[in-house]
């Protein structure tokens, strides 16, 4: 009876593409059986091609009775023990057991002709023959009644010795609820799943929605060692992400694909996020997309978006939008270590971000601007040490920035390079670059061709070019009393940047011709009426009407603010009788930054920031 069971289930099993292995029968008795072991293998024809799935089974009970033989089903299998080997020797194998539509929950239900079933101990392992030869483990306890699959799930990963817990639930519609808690914990889970298992043309198709819990699932990254260092949950709960996120997927043996939509600071930002990676050739991409948000006091300053703020600038009000990706791919790369030289696998990480500013307003320091514009494209990788930069200039244009004299019209190319690296640190500050600077200020424009910011240098040199400054704008910014002014100014200033501060020298103004007049009136002529240096008497009263035809300057300035300026003057005084040519030279001394403290601009500036605060 034995020998004959034995045939008959084996060729049962055949022509469901299953090979009888290994069938060991106790004992065969009206009410029930009991098998000792029973052992199968799976897609036996393509052990070959680099993948063998071996199905073992002990002590196995069968319960029944007569009517049972009638319609060929049984009452209640009972399994203490069943595990499952998968064994891939290629990498890019993947376990054709998913691949095979018979394995559907559905088409099992089908086959197994009993009413119910209990596994107490379930072991599936899959061992991945490669360098590192990977190894993962699911324990699971499960039963089968009335169309449905019950399981208590554990999953073990061999390599990193992480673990999950997770409940299933499998109805005779393919349709999966899946829980997952953490370690040691099935109470509260963090993780749930409603999805579905189809047949399409690529294999088996598990598509579906899952509901994760933030905050349970910051807590797990770290021991994954996802987020060792708790940078990604500082990031996360510094976005205020909203504690549930609503997720769409769709996995097959070959890649799983996902997307949401996730509100931000508290639900003011909304940004859309897709997932895919391919299991075969081992690369994904994380794709976010940033919906325009506008700053305000309704919505958020920038600074209210990062805790804590640290920085001497903020935006007050205006449009952003922006994106990013980051994708990865395991690579194979030689390391060294003290006993054997071997190949390593890693993963290579690529970030691109995207970005547009638009109107933006707000202040570094004293600094105010307004009408900011920017669109452009960051690009870093771990294999240049994690460097953002530039693949082309972003573009960039400022209606307005006052520090105390206003440049308007501004527009120049920005580039960040990555820095200066050693072999001992990757890492490094990245290198500024702006291209074409350009502004209008004092009825003129200020432009350099180009300034390069290198952190990692001591000294940093750029040549700011001014061309058609008005000399009655400039003297009016001096709120000098009695002073006015005409004419036409070029020149360029050489200006060194260094850990002391900004300073120029050999600097050069130059008035353009014909010249201009230059007339000091003070508001108590008579004071020099009475002075006895003829030469000082004489330069009063050539100022009081002096048209040049020469005007010339030596620029100097200092990190502490001091303004140097050689003056001079070449021209006449055509109310003076005598009409010789009249050369002066003046030096004058200013601290630029007092100058523009007494001009209470900066008050103004801040008071135009506590305005936009308060609107």
């Amino acid at each position: 009876m034995p020998t004959t069971l034995t045939r008959v289930v084996g060729y049962y099993l055949a022509q469901e593409g299953i090979h009888l292995e290994k069938l060991e029968i106790a004992y065969i008795r009206p009410w029930g059986a009991h098998i000792n072991s029973l052992e199968l293998i799976l897609n036996k024809d393509r052990k070959e091609s680099g993948q063998n799935i071996r199905i073992t089974s002990r002590d196995i009970h069968l319960g029944y009775h007569s009517d049972n033989f009638q319609d060929k089903r049984l009452d209640a299998i009972t399994i203490k023990e069943l595990s499952i080997s998968i064994i891939s020797n290629k990498q890019e194998q993947a376990p054709s057991i998913i691949d095979s539509a018979s394995f559907l929950p559905s088409r099992w239900m089908e086959l197994i002709p009993v009413e119910s079933v209990d596994i107490e101990n379930l072991d599936i392992e899959w061992q991945q023959q490669d360098v590192e030869n990977r190894k993962y483990h699911i324990l699971a306890s499960l039963g089968y009644k009335d169309d449905v699959i019950d399981s208590s799930i554990r999953l073990e990963d061999g390599v990193d010795d992480n673990t999950v817990n997770l409940s299933l639930l499998i109805n005779e519609k393919d349709q999966l609820s899946i829980r997952v808690y953490p370690e040691q914990n099935n109470e509260n889970e963090f993780v749930t799943i409603q999805a579905a298992l189809s047949e399409k043309e690529q294999g088996l198709v598990l598509e579906g929605a899952a509901k994760v819990g933030v905050s349970d699932m910051l807590s797990k990254l770290s021991r994954f060692g996802i987020d060792k260092k708790g940078e990604v949950s500082s990031i996360l709960n510094m976005l205020e992400i909203e504690d549930s996120i609503e997720i769409d997927f769709q996995a097959t043996t070959q890649d799983v694909q996902a997307k949401a939509n996730i509100q931000i600071y508290g639900k003011k930002v909304n940004s859309s996020i897709k997932f895919r990676h391919n299991f075969l050739t081992e690369k994904g991409e994380i794709v976010i997309e940033l919906d325009p948000f506008e700053f305000s006091k309704q919505t958020r300053i920038l600074s209210s978006m990062y805790s804590p703020w640290e920085y001497p600038f903020d935006v007050l009000s205006g449009k952003f939008s922006g994106g990013a990706s980051i994708s990865w791919a395991t690579v194979e790369r030689k390391k060294e270590n003290i006993t054997n030289r071997r190949k390593a696998r890693q993963v290579d990480l690529k970030y691109r971000y995207r970005f547009k500013a638009s109107e933006l307003a707000g202040f570094y320091n004293e600094i105010y601007f307004s009408g900011l514009n920017a669109a452009g494209t960051l690009v870093d990788s771990d294999e240049a040490g994690f460097s953002l930069r530039t693949p082309d200039p972003v573009k960039v244009e400022i209606k307005q920035v006052d520090s105390g004299m206003p440049i308007t019209s501004i527009s120049f190319g920005l580039s960040l390079l990555p820095g200066n690296r050693s072999p001992e640190n990757k890492s490094s500050d990245n290198i500024v670059v702006l291209h074409n600077i350009k502004g209008n200020a004092l009825e003129g424009e200020i432009y350099s061709k180009e300034v390069k910011i290198d952190p990692s240098s001591d000294i940093n040199n750029l040549i700011i070019y001014l061309k058609g400054i008005s000399v009655k704008r400039l003297l009016e910014m001096q709120k000098q009393q009695g002073v006015e002014g005409t004419g036409v100014i070029d020149g360029f200033l050489p200006v060194m940047i260094s850990s002391k501060g900004l300073s120029i020298s050999d600097g050069v103004l130059a008035a353009r011709k014909p010249g201009g007049i230059i007339k000091y009136r003070p508001d108590n002529p008579d004071a020099f009426s009475t002075l006895s240096d003829p030469n000082i008497k004489m330069v009063m009263e050539a100022l009081d009407n002096f048209h040049y035809q020469g005007l010339k300057s030596d620029v100097t300035y200092s990190p502490e603010g001091k303004l140097i300026l050689k003056l001079r003057m070449e021209g006449r005084n055509p109310d003076m009788s005598s009409r010789r040519p009249v050369n002066l030279n003046i030096n004058i001394e200013q601290n630029i930054l007092t100058l523009l403290k007494s001009l209470k601009l900066a008050d103004d500036i801040g008071e135009r920031i506590g305005e936009k605060m308060r609107k």
